[in-house]
């Protein structure tokens, strides 16, 4: 990681670059900052490979970057690269899976790329998941959660006994349904996204390739329910407003004008 000055017209500014085998204790307490900013925003923290070896710890992207300001405050540049990338426009194909070939389609409804064309190239990168998509995204899989829980419960003896205390039988079923929907967490039900997912030229660690695998999923499956829910959702709750609200109030005001809307007219003078 490299710290350079920035001349700026209140004095000079330290930016806090990527690469580096130590951590500085200015980019120590930004890393601090961020991990508190991070579980508001979803987004999870997590390492990538530099050029040397190293690996290197962020909770933003990689294009993001830190400035440590004259006036002693931190600052975000590049802040909307942070979100995690819509993956409808980040077309990936074979990877390297262990001594395997696995095509990187997990997370994608069936029939999803014949039926909305997608996904596909986009001229730039700056296609990303917004903070309002993705907590719609959480509620869903949340519900999710909570029918797994149910369920997984239902089929072990019922939700009453299951729920007692010291009773694994429960446990299991949290931890299964963690599994299901893709809890970043197996005991809880958390949602995390990694922002460094489907950036070019960004190298993780082979020992977290089961966690960006995880990542990519559910990154899939949240660009995926934009197309498949959201808008839909959005269209019809649009149609249901004016069908609700608007066209009664037109139709309220042509009544009140029967001779204009027969085409009998206003008389003149009138």
């Amino acid at each position: 990681m490299k710290a350079t000055l920035t001349s700026s017209p209140q004095g000079y500014s330290v930016r806090v670059g990527r690469w580096a085998p130590g951590v500085p204790p200015h980019r120590r307490h930004l890393l601090e900052l961020l991990a508190q900013a991070a579980k508001g925003l979803s987004l999870q923290g997590h390492a990538v490979v530099g050029p040397n070896g190293h690996q290197v710890p962020l909770f933003t992207a990689l294009d993001a970057q830190g400035l440590l300001g004259a006036d002693g405050r931190f600052y975000l540049l590049d802040l909307f690269r942070s979100l995690p990338a819509d993956a409808n426009y980040c077309p990936d194909g074979v990877r390297e899976r262990g001594e395997e070939e696995w095509s990187g389609d997990e997370g994608w409804p069936e029939q999803y790329q014949s039926t909305s064309g997608l996904p596909r190239k986009f001229p730039h990168g700056l296609c990303r998941l917004r903070s309002e998509l993705l907590q719609a995204f959480i509620q869903d899989k949340q519900s999710q959660f909570t029918r797994r829980c149910e369920e997984r419960m239902e089929e072990n003896g019922g939700v009453e006994e299951c729920g007692k205390a010291g009773d694994h039988r429960g446990t299991d079923a949290v931890r299964g349904a963690c599994k299901d929907v893709g809890s970043v967490n197996n005991i809880i039900f958390e949602m995390r996204f990694n922002p460094s997912v489907f950036c070019p030229d960004v190298a993780f660690s082979k020992i977290d390739r089961e966690a960006v695998a995880l990542q990519e999923r559910l990154q899939r499956e949240a660009a995926a329910f934009i197309i498949t829910q959201q808008i839909p959702d959005l269209v019809g709750g649009t149609l249901y407003c004016w069908s609700s609200v608007c066209q009664p109030v037109v139709t309220c005001l042509l009544l009140q004008f029967p001779v204009c809307v027969s085409g009998g007219g206003v008389p003149a003078g009138q």
